[in-house]
């Protein structure tokens, strides 16, 4: 069973839960209204 952990906001803080939660083999999704948010996750991940 796959588990999900939802991160409200992409920021230093959120992204580096992201990651944690990536690495340890769970799906992630970010929520963040900065439309920039998505190529930052990306350079941090």
């Amino acid at each position: 069973m796959t588990q999900t952990a939802a991160i409200i906001g992409g920021g230093v803080i959120g992204g580096g839960w992201a990651a944690r939660f990536l690495l340890s083999g769970w799906d992630v999704n970010i929520f963040d209204p900065d439309p920039e948010a998505e190529r930052k996750i990306d350079e941090v991940l």
